[in-house]
């Protein structure tokens, strides 16, 4: 199953044009001929590449909604560099890669940190539903008023809808500060 889902989201990025100018404005901006060869091809040096990521990851922010950037990107690590490479080991190799591998690179990397993201704002769901029920069990236990107030608390806040809208409102407002990408 998991394969079946890689390919689906790669599906996705191929056809998503802010992924694909992103890429290949990045790569445009970073890249350069190497120094020892007139003819050989431009690319991305592999002591920059972690930066050219960020970068795409940065361009693809700034184009959709900010709120939607935050819940979903953040900063590239060393470590999530470490993995996209590791997924693919000749590329670790090469001191310069051209757009294909830095493209199959950049992709790995989005998919990781897509991946990062969304593990954290299901947590943040789930903390929200439970807090959600969490109130609505001390406000039953009101003396007197109790058991209608939290009737009317159930009607008017559902848990089903309050608790994820509570979770993700968490998850955009508390960030580590590194991690932010405007």
């Amino acid at each position: 199953m998991g394969a079946h889902v890689s390919r689906q989201v790669d599906g996705r990025l191929d056809d998503l044009e802010v992924y694909q100018r992103a890429v290949a404005a990045t790569f445009s901006e970073r890249s350069k001929a190497p120094s020892d060869s007139v003819d050989a091809a431009p690319g991305i040096q592999q002591a920059h590449l972690l930066e050219a990521c960020s970068a795409v990851l940065q361009r693809i922010s700034a184009e959709v909604d900010p709120r939607a950037g935050r819940a979903c990107l953040r900063v590239p690590t060393p470590r999530d560099l470490d993995f996209a490479l590791s997924r693919h080991s000749a590329l670790a190799q090469l001191p310069m890669l051209s757009f294909a591998e830095f493209e199959r690179v950049t992709r790995c990397v989005l998919k990781r940190v897509a991946a990062d993201r969304g593990r954290r704002l299901l947590l943040f769901v789930a903390g929200g539903v439970v807090a959600v029920q969490m109130t609505k069990n001390t406000i039953r236990k009101l003396p007197l008023v109790g058991g209608l107030v939290a009737a009317l608390v159930s009607v008017v806040f559902p848990t089903s809808v309050v608790g994820p809208a509570l979770g993700v409102a968490g998850a955009l407002y508390v960030e580590q500060p590194r991690q932010l990408l405007n």
